[in-house]
């Protein structure tokens, strides 16, 4: 004992020396995400997947579940950034089993919305479409305004890459209103810019116009130099559609010299396109010629191919114009190489994608329809023992209370009703019984023919259950006293108890949640032999 006494001291030591390294280790962890994050904001992501791969190591090492889901988010984005979707699609994927596990409705919302988007880089717009109202399902279950603005914008999004300009319009509006509501300055600005795109598409350059000067004026406000770059190149866009060349040219400049301040080599290339459009149209073609070799030299360093062919196309065009075949050859020669490759990559990228979201689907479907089918006859905690393997499930109460009901004069009702017509009365009558049972957190357990058996005190211990019981004894009498049963008059006979019982699950193929002990048998006997439109 004496020799332990004195090592306890150095044990605690280690203890603290070990808190402190995890603690060092999570913040490094932190500092990776924020350094991949910036990278792939850059599109540097190669840089980004390096301290992504960093972060995801230290987090799994640790345990750290929260912190791994983070990690495989940003890895994702970076996959997608990649055009690798396949991958993207995993890493999302296994990110939202981490959201069910964390019980992270807003982190599922983000998943859910990310996979919509890969749906829609595969161009199956109408899963997309199905992906992001899910996730704007669950931004308005959890009355999470931003996030429903979010969600609204990646519908019109998807709608404006279907060409349906009319619900594109409509969503975006949705989704401006409500960055206006919270006077968040970002999501209006960005609500203003995809608006502008879409005034742009259905040629009214004024009102496209209008909504990028907005968006630009914001993000001054703000300081979002991304937003302010994106807002200037819409703006010159909207200009070089409408014919006015020199604007064009004036706003995508402005665009570029942000892009490169900042760094955003994405933005350059589409900068660097407009402004070689720009001097095309003006008539200055050398430096139409400069700005469209740059551009194309910057898109095939960052992998953006269908950028690069764009570009040599204008560059073959230059080169007809000035009579310069073999310019011209060369150019139109790449543009085909570049483009049939783009073509091949995106049918392979689609059938690889689009199949292992088949899979997903089917095998989440699957899931989805098998945990459904449990949760219509077992409580969702007798769900959860079962799938994390129990064999037997068998739980001794000392205080549950227990309620049969039973439908006076169905018998008489049955003999001169059709069957369907049947059914339909007993599952209005039960839907609403099961109504009540949420309304007061109990338990249902059964049905057995016009009898409904309801319990307190099981799963979730109160010790308010008997009182809630004898409520819901109330109200089913209220229930029944209203309903217009016809020429027959229907009563609910009820018997309560409460006592001592045990709980299981039963049987193999059709799995039952039942309750056993004197407290059950006294309560249904009390129903039994009661009187008709009573509570016994």
């Amino acid at each position: 004992l004496s020799a332990l006494d004195g090592a306890l001291p150095d044990l605690e030591s280690a203890i603290m020396l070990s808190d402190e390294q995890q603690s060092l280790f999570t913040e490094k962890a932190y500092a990776f995400q924020i350094l991949a994050k910036h990278k792939c904001g850059n599109t540097d992501y190669e840089g980004a997947m390096r301290f992504a791969t960093e972060s995801l190591q230290i987090f799994e090492t640790l345990a750290d579940r929260r912190g791994t889901l983070g990690s495989l988010t940003i890895t994702g984005d970076i996959q997608v950034g990649r055009f690798d979707y396949a991958a993207a699609l995993e890493t999302y994927r296994n990110a939202l089993a981490i959201c069910d596990e964390l019980g992270d409705r807003s982190r599922k919302a983000e998943m859910l919305a990310g996979i919509g988007s890969l749906y829609a880089a595969l161009s199956d717009y109408a899963t997309a479409l199905e992906f992001h109202h899910k996730s704007l399902f669950i931004r308005k279950e959890t009355s999470d305004k931003n996030g429903i603005a979010v969600a609204l914008g990646n519908i019109g999004n998807t709608h404006f890459a279907l060409s349906d300009y009319d619900s594109a319009l409509e969503f975006h509006r949705q989704s401006l209103a409500i960055s206006e509501e919270l006077d968040d300055k970002t999501g209006i600005a960005l609500s203003q810019n995809n608006l502008g795109d879409v005034y742009t598409a259905i040629s009214d350059y004024d009102g496209a116009l209008k909504c990028h000067h907005k968006s630009l004026f914001l993000c001054e406000l703000t300081g979002d130099e991304t937003g302010m770059a994106m807002s200037l190149q819409g703006i010159g866009e909207a200009y070089f559609m409408h014919g006015n060349y020199a604007e064009a040219l004036e706003h995508e400049q402005k665009s570029l010299e942000i892009a490169e301040a900042t760094g955003n080599k994405r933005v350059q290339v589409y900068a660097l396109t407009g402004i070689g459009q720009a001097f095309s149209k003006l008539g200055d073609e050398p430096q139409a010629e400069s700005f469209f070799l740059k551009a194309a030299t910057l898109a095939a360093e960052l992998g953006m191919k269908k950028e690069t062919y764009e570009a040599y196309q204008e560059l073959a065009a230059v080169y007809e114009r000035a009579a310069n075949f073999e310019k011209a050859y060369h150019a139109h020669k790449q543009f085909h190489r570049i483009k049939e490759n783009v073509f091949g990559e995106e049918q392979m990228r689609k059938r690889e994608g689009l199949e292992i979201l088949r899979q997903t689907e089917k095998l989440q479907l699957e899931n989805g329809l098998s945990e459904r089918m449990l949760l219509s006859v077992l409580p969702k905690q007798i769900v959860e023992r079962l799938k994390a393997g129990e064999g037997v499930i068998a739980d001794a109460y000392s205080d549950v209370s227990i309620l049969f009901a039973d439908i006076v004069g169905f018998t008489v009702l049955a003999s001169g009703t059709s069957p369907e017509a049947l059914v339909i009365f007993l599952n209005d009558v039960f839907s609403r019984f099961d109504v009540l049972t949420k309304k007061f957190g109990l338990e249902k357990i059964k049905t057995i023919g016009d009898a409904y058996m309801v319990a307190g005190g099981l799963l979730e211990r109160s010790e308010t259950h008997l009182e809630r019981l004898a409520e819901m004894a109330l109200e089913m009498q209220r229930e029944m006293d209203d309903y217009d049963g016809g020429a027959v008059q229907l009563k609910v006979r009820i018997g309560m108890h409460c006592g001592a019982a045990v709980a299981g699950v039963i049987g193999t193929e059709k799995l039952l949640y039942d309750l056993w002990g004197d407290a059950v048998n006294t309560a249904a006997r009390m129903e039994s032999h009661g009187v008709a439109g009573e509570i016994h």
